[in-house]
């Protein structure tokens, strides 16, 4: 059986249950020596037990624990509600994804790190003698980025779907007197975007586009990017490419579509790159590494 806890780092609970008793736990994601430990104790104890000895374990951070979601899937199992331990179509682990990175940026208040990252500085190499004021970034996730354009004396709107990375970069820019500068909005980049036609210099994203999305909503994001642009401004957003060590790894949750450790990433190759690119018109396709591994990206250079 599979139980899919959300809010959690763990995205898959997989446990078997003979006589009562539970067998074969695997933790899909998560601290993997804490996780690898946890199976091993539980291996054949009976469901009651299992539940009294983990109950009350809870995060440091006030969330939920991945104990406490096992206890879950336990009593998922007890009131025969097996629905909840069926399977997942694609576009559900999709949709799922917000609860992860919500869950991710609560444990990990610097997840990124708050150094410039290298897209965001060759943004600013780009625009630094163009009549640009206004950037839009798509996916701000924890603010790093987006302090470092407010501070170059660029005026940032963000939208990102993550009320709690959207709380951390709002407190980031007040207490960097930053606040003048930055306009965040809670926004599932799904729908049509919030904001007027022609009304940014640049739109600006890191790895946005590498995230749970499907190519068909991929499309949407690139058209609106274009409608809020003004006429010569530029779209400036990196992916991973099909060169990255993840490629093709874990489980494929659809074309291009990988989840490893629970977090699903779209990869692309250049033909994908030119297949949503839309109106838009392709100055570069910029090559660059990042990160452990290491991440291998492209920093795509579009103008309207």
């Amino acid at each position: 059986m599979i139980y899919y806890p959300e809010m959690i780092c763990v995205s898959e609970i997989h446990f078997d249950v003979r006589d009562n008793k539970v067998y074969d736990v695997k933790f899909v994601g998560g601290c993997k020596g804490n996780l690898l430990s946890i199976a091993a104790l539980v291996e054949g104890m009976e469901i009651d037990e299992i539940i009294r000895r983990l109950r009350g374990l809870s995060c440091d951070t006030g969330v939920s624990s991945c104990p406490e979601r096992f206890i879950e899937a336990l009593e998922c199992y007890k009131r025969g509600e097996m629905d909840k331990l069926g399977g997942l179509s694609d576009k559900e682990h999709l949709d799922r994804q917000q609860g992860k990175w919500d869950h991710s940026y609560m444990i990990m208040p610097e997840m990124f790190g708050e150094e410039i990252s290298h897209p965001a500085q060759r943004t600013l190499e780009i625009i630094k003698d163009k009549d640009a004021k206004n950037i839009l970034e798509l996916g701000f996730g924890q603010g790093r980025d987006t302090m470092h354009f407010a501070q170059n004396g660029y005026n940032v709107t963000g939208l990102d779907y993550s009320q709690v990375g959207l709380d951390a970069t709002k407190t980031k820019a007040e207490n960097l007197g930053l606040a003048d500068k930055i306009n965040l909005v809670k926004h599932d980049l799904r729908e049509k975007f919030p904001l007027e036609d022609e009304s940014f210099d640049v739109c600006y994203s890191h790895m946005l586009f590498n995230m749970a999305f499907t190519e068909e909503e991929t499309i949407h994001m690139m058209n609106e990017a274009y409608r809020l642009l003004k006429k010569g401004g530029y779209h400036i957003f990196t992916v991973r490419n099909d060169m990255d060590a993840h490629f093709g790894q874990g489980t494929q949750r659809g074309d291009c579509l990988f989840e490893n450790d629970g977090y699903i990433v779209r990869f692309f190759t250049k033909e994908n790159i030119e297949k949503i690119k839309g109106d838009f018109e392709i100055e570069a396709i910029e090559y660059f590494e990042e990160a452990e591994l290491p991440r291998k990206l492209y920093c795509i250079i579009m103008k309207k």
